[in-house]
């Protein structure tokens, strides 16, 4: 399923949309190439004290998008001794009878997204890793198969980041779809088949884009906010014209003390899609914020507010901001 912390409202838009997108953020003073660098500040202090240096270059953090949809040794050993004979939907169908007969089903953690292979080794994830697992498995036997994002919000549930943040999640569903001759059929964690109805199908660079929102939103959950900066650039990098990216880019950017640089987010995703309630919702509370530090501005040193870092945390609004999960 899909984790949306409620700053996240995955939507396909068109090139010329995306174009026209940047062009009036533009003559609004926002340049989204900029709110994709790590903020002057941090990048600062990291130059300075040499922490976090080695993580910022991290080939890991950088790496973790392809690895969503790739087979492990293990997968392909296991691959081949149990779908030996028959069609491509033949050899599928007996991989989740296995499956089925052996209780291989995963551990759910709505907070931990795991790719195709580590969902296959932990025996442990969401509904992104079972169906990055499925999808991964059907190509492999020669099957269509695509990550597929549930029409539906799954629910709606209040959470607190490690560090006591709380906010709110928008949950929606993903499954995995494969094509046949005979139509498409979604295969659910349960690993049953049922008819596919009403289908998004993502292309792998959006899948992927998911998948590198799931963990900068984790890594927001436990405060370890570069992480998800790096995570959630490198998702926006997939799939720049998705409004749902940009809300969670700003909510990052809220999140480590730059609440100009989330205020921009969060236009440059209206600017993309103007109906993007999750971006208006956030907005609106930023906004509100920001007022209120106006207000109280003569309580606030003015090293607290360089470069329009400020502690927002210690402002208190009766609203909570809203965060993006495919789960």
């Amino acid at each position: 399923m899909i984790r949306i912390f409620i700053l996240l409202t995955l939507l396909l838009q068109f090139g010329c949309a995306s174009h026209n997108a940047v062009k009036v953020s533009r003559q609004a003073g926002i340049e989204p190439k900029v709110l994709l660098q790590l903020p002057a500040t941090i990048a600062g202090e990291t130059a300075r004290t040499g922490a976090g240096s080695k993580q910022w270059q991290s080939e890991e953090w950088n790496a973790k998008g392809s690895a969503l949809l790739q087979l492990s040794p293990e997968m392909r050993r296991y691959l081949r001794s149990t779908a030996k004979d028959g069609s491509a939907v033949e050899r599928m169908n007996a991989v989740l009878r296995d499956m089925r007969a052996r209780g291989f089903y995963l551990q759910y953690d709505l907070n931990r997204t795991t790719s195709a292979a580590e969902a296959f080794a932990l025996q442990q994830g969401n509904c992104v890793s079972h169906a990055a697992m499925i999808v991964a498995m059907a190509r492999y036997l020669g099957l269509e198969a695509y990550v597929n994002q549930g029409a539906i919000n799954v629910n709606s549930q209040l959470a607190e980041s490690q560090s006591g943040v709380r906010f709110r999640q928008n949950i929606s569903h993903i499954n995995a779809v494969l094509l046949t001759g005979d139509g498409a059929y979604i295969i659910e964690q349960d690993n049953k088949i049922y008819p596919g109805k009403n289908l998004h199908l993502l292309d792998d660079r959006k899948a992927k884009s998911l998948y590198l929102n799931n963990l900068a939103m984790e890594a927001m959950f436990r405060d370890e906010l570069e992480q998800a900066f790096v995570y959630m650039r490198n998702a926006i990098a997939l799939d720049d014209d998705s409004s749902a990216l940009w809300v969670g880019l700003g909510t990052i950017h809220r999140r480590m003390g730059f609440p100009l640089l989330a205020q921009q987010s969060f236009t440059h995703a209206l600017n993309l899609n103007g109906e993007d309630a999750v971006a208006q919702h956030n907005l609106a509370l930023l906004q509100e914020s920001m007022q209120v530090e106006e207000t109280y501005a003569d309580n606030f040193s003015s090293s607290d507010n360089l470069n329009g870092r400020a502690n927002l945390a210690a402002i208190s609004t009766d609203g909570l901001e809203i965060q993006l999960l495919a789960r």
